[in-house]
């Protein structure tokens, strides 16, 4: 593996970090508590200056933009709402377990789904400059395209679950008044209509444009065209068939496409930790050296 696909994969291995965040939006019925302590350390660790990410965000902040800085402090506000001690989306309780507070899955999808198509411009701006210098290395970029796959089919399964709640809620308000709006069935129209500004987002920012990809994609777009109302349902079904026909579909897609990634990402894992553990002996080793000389 050569140097630019190492800090490539230092880059996306932090990436991963936010992107598994998300786990706390899945109805699960325990967390782990050694993971969420490993993502609280390392989403802080990994943009200091010596860091591969904390490198780029300093090389990105000497123009009046401060784009470095702005990416920094978007990551730090996402640590401290989500992994902070005083956070009120997830609670360590004395006993060591995670309490997620289910209310504020719209909070961590608009920290994640931003910061995470963030770090995914970094990284593919490093592909395009890898593929430039023709150092761009095939299984790392089969990576990207597995990871966006993955990725894309996950999130989509996990709001489209989410739509699902709030939708049943909407109607369950809106029959209780007849029809009439009520301050709550608006706020969940409110929270309804951020859930389709994050399908749109997500669609518009995917690379990929494979067939099962987009047809997934068009799915949910017909699915949100009949909840405002711009398509019939489809003859003899209701709301609740075509959500979970939608999310049977979602899952059948992201399946796969979850088992094509681990297999092309944990070999490169492994690699990675060999380089590093190879690096920290060659340092190890060089400051014996040092120490030798400056006794002799």
């Amino acid at each position: 593996m050569n140097n630019i696909s190492i800090y490539i994969l230092n880059i996306y291995h932090y990436s991963i970090m936010i992107r598994d965040t998300l786990e706390y939006t899945m109805d699960k019925p325990s967390y782990s508590y050694e993971s969420y302590l490993m993502r609280k350390d390392l989403i802080l660790r990994g943009i200091q200056p010596n860091t591969p990410l904390g490198s780029f965000l300093e090389k990105n902040n000497q123009d009046e933009k401060h784009l470095g800085d702005d990416i920094k402090n978007k990551i730090k506000t996402f640590h401290d709402e989500v992994y902070g001690d005083d956070s009120i989306i997830i609670k360590v309780t004395p006993e060591k377990e995670l309490r997620v507070d289910k209310s504020q899955h719209m909070a961590i999808y608009s920290y994640v789904i931003g910061i995470y198509e963030t770090m995914l411009d970094i990284l593919y701006g490093y592909l395009t400059m890898a593929k430039k210098n023709n150092q761009l290395e095939p299984e790392i970029e089969k990576l990207m395209r597995t990871n966006d796959a993955f990725y894309r089919g996950f999130i989509y399964l996990q709001l489209c679950k989410d739509l699902y709640a709030q939708f049943k809620e909407f109607q369950t308000a809106m029959n209780e008044t007849k029809g009439q709006p009520t301050p709550q069935s608006n706020y969940i129209s409110q929270e309804i209509q951020k859930i389709f500004g994050f399908f749109n987002f997500i669609k518009n920012h995917c690379r990929l444009t494979d067939e099962n990809t987009r047809n997934m994609f068009d799915e949910v777009s017909r699915l949100l065209e009949m909840i405002s109302g711009k398509r019939d349902l489809p003859s003899g079904k209701k709301f609740p068939d075509v959500f979970n026909d939608t999310i049977k579909h979602i899952a059948e897609y992201t399946r796969p496409n979850e088992i094509i990634w681990k297999d092309v990402y944990n070999p490169l894992y492994k690699e990675l930790v060999e380089q590093a553990r190879k690096q920290a002996e060659k340092n190890k080793m060089m400051e014996s050296e040092h120490h030798e000389d400056h006794s002799a």
